[in-house]
This record gives C-alpha cells, structure tokens and sequence, in this order.
C-alpha cells in the first residue's frame, strides 16, 4: 500500500468536517514522512497501514486544536514566558530531571494525557478528574514492561517537546521506530519555523485555562534545531544535564531498538548503535555552536548524571540557584515524595551493553571528545 499525504489531510477534514490545520508549513514534513515510509521495503503493509492510522490521528488532534483556538480567544492571547527546558542526550536522566522540576507546585509541564488527547483545552477544574487522565492511564499500562522499564511513563508525567513538534510532523520521534534514512535527512536540514511556532500554539492551548508561574519543558532533539528554540523563546532558561555518551548511546540503542521491533521482524542491533552514535554527535555539535555564539552564557546551567543521581534534590537547588528561582518547602516536599514513590529501578533494571550494539568506549570518547573536556563529563 502507498500512503498518500494529500489523501490524509483529506481524510482528516472529511471526518471532523474542518478544514483548518493551522497553515501549510507542516505539509513538508508530512510529504517526506509519507513517502519515506511508502520507500521502506522492510515495513510491511500491516505496519504500513498502522503508520496511516497514526498520521490520521495527528492530523485530526491539529485541525481539533486550531477549532478549539478559534472558539476560545484566551489560548492565542497567551504569553510563554522563562520556561525551563531540558536538553541534553536521551538516557542522560532528562526524563528524571524533568519529572522532578515539574513536581514543583508553581510549574507547569505538558503531561501525557494532555498531548494524546489535547482537546478540548484541559481545565484546571478537572486537572485531576478529566476522564482522558485514566483512559490514557489505561492505555499506558498495556506498555511492554521492557519499555516501562527503559522510560519513565504515566498519564500525569510530563511528555517530551517531541511529541509535539511530531504533530508538525517536524520530531525525532517519526524516525525512532522507522528505519527512514530519508526522513532523518530532511528533519537534519530542517530550518523552518512552523515546529516551534506550533509548539508556542500548542503551550497557549494547556495554558489558557490550566495557567501556573513557568514551564518546564523537556527534548533531547531540540539540539538539533538550537537557534531556532532560542529564537522561538528568548528568555527560555536551558539546563543542560551531561552524561558520558559511552554509557547513553548503548542505553539509548536499545531503547531505539525495543521500538523498532514493533515494526519490524529484525533489528540489526550494531546497525542502530552506529546510527545513534552519529545522529547525536550532530546535535552536540549544532548545540555547543548555538550555546558558543550566545552573547549571556548564563542562560545555560550545566547539571551533571552523578549529582542527579546521588542527590536529585542539591541538583534542583543548582537549577533553582542558578536562575535566582526561590526553592520552597513546598517544592522540596512534592520533589521529594516524587522521589519516594519512584525509586530507580522499580519495575527492573533496563541492562544492555556497548558491544552489543556494536559500540566501543574509546571510539566514542574519541568521537565526543570535544564534549566531554567542554564540561568535564566524568567517564565511564
């Protein structure tokens, strides 16, 4: 089967009888996305027709969204204003670091249920009743365990920046579990500004009437597109976790390859490991240049694994210092009941190794040195 791109945005009009997605600017993602699956010999026409499915959904959630700001002037009068993001590479304890800053009372972060199921606008009068909360819940506890154990997952956890610039079609999470070198391509030479005025949107739409003092956001990917995040929020306030990449990228393999398999009958674990290891020197080298030619460095807080790790809350305060945000008893409390009731490890250790994916330490110290003497990661 061919997955026709123009066909689905017909598709998606014809069923919710609108017609306004928001503009055209993500008709190239969408087009590349389309036909870089359609080139793909190994997907079969059921995974095929599932990927159709889910750029169905992607493209209702838009045209649902841009009804819903056209009915409730309040989303689009919105200000995003110092957010908190995250950055830094997957399996470096991003998912953790952001997940502890949003247990803060005064912050606000997109959750999970909210970017399934984002209309109608969530309500701060049903923040913790919506039905949506416990329909994704639902869905969420069907997981494989090998993945719960890989990713930190919940309906009222936050969700990654990713997962919405995916509904721009512009995301690092269209090529995770589809072997699409084509897309991958595109979405590197990418340099437009629908994704990230999207992403503005889609913050307008959680905040309009579910509002808190910040945000605190969170991607891996948002390295690759720097200068356009910082363009896009001028006053954000980047933390910047590091981790030796010899111990991420095995981690982050296998977690690339648990999805994949989803997909697909074999998944050529060295073949990933390689991959992995050179997309992510991308965006550490298109990160550090975009941090280079920032004029007020102070924008950035480095936050390293150990400290995370051995004492989560003295790297809070860091953060928190760092920025002159006041670390409240409050804050301390909910970080810490946080932690009580997800300690590491809960469900089973996640285990893989850099051989397997075809992976050797001293070349990935050598390939990253430049990264790790900037900011003294501390090796494996």
């Amino acid at each position: 089967m061919e997955i026709s791109w123009q066909a689905e945005l017909e598709r998606a009009a014809r069923e919710t009888g609108l017609n306004d997605f928001g503009g055209e600017g993500f008709h190239a993602g969408l087009k590349t996305f389309a036909e870089a699956i359609n080139r793909d010999p190994k997907m079969s026409p059921e995974v095929k027709e599932r990927t159709r499915g889910m750029i169905n959904g992607t493209l209702v959630k838009r045209l649902n969204l841009y009804r819903d700001r056209r009915q409730n002037p309040e989303i689009a009068a919105q200000k995003i204003e110092k957010p908190l993001i995250v950055i830094g590479m997957p399996r470096s304890g991003t998912t953790f670091l952001l997940a502890l800053l949003a247990q803060d009372p005064r912050a606000r972060s997109p959750l999970s249920w909210e970017v399934q199921t984002p209309s109608p606008p969530p309500r701060a009068e049903t923040e913790h009743t919506d039905p949506r909360i416990a329909e994704c819940q639902a869905r969420m506890d069907l997981l494989p365990i090998e993945f719960q154990r890989m990713h930190l997952s919940g309906a009222m956890l936050p969700e990654e920046c990713n997962a919405i610039t995916a509904l721009a079609f512009q995301s690092s999470n269209l090529s995770a579990g589809n072997d699409i070198p084509g897309y991958v391509e595109w979405y590197l030479s990418a340099n437009d500004a629908d994704p990230y005025q999207f992403h503005t949107h889609f913050l307008q739409h959680l905040q309009a009437f579910t509002p808190k003092q910040w945000w605190v956001l969170k991607s891996p990917p948002h390295m690759f597109h720097m200068a356009r995040l910082l363009e896009t929020y001028p006053d954000a306030r980047i933390v910047w976790p590091h981790r030796d990449p010899a111990a991420t990228l095995p981690s982050l393999a296998s977690l690339i390859a648990h999805i994949r398999s989803g997909n697909y009958e074999h998944v050529d674990h060295p073949s990933v490991g390689r991959e992995m290891a050179t997309y992510w020197r991308t965006a550490f080298q298109r990160a550090m240049a975009a941090r280079a030619r920032e004029p007020d460095d102070s924008r950035f807080v480095d936050v390293h694994y150990e400290l995370m790790i051995s004492h989560p809350l003295a790297a809070v305060q860091k953060v928190y210092d760092h920025f002159g945000i006041p670390f409240t008893d409050e804050a301390r409390t909910a970080m810490q009941t946080f932690l009580d009731e997800k300690p590491k490890d809960k469900l089973g250790a996640h285990r893989y190794t850099l051989e397997e994916f075809g992976l050797d330490k001293d070349k990935v110290h050598e390939e990253y040195a430049d990264y790790l003497s900037r900011y003294g990661v501390a090796l494996v």
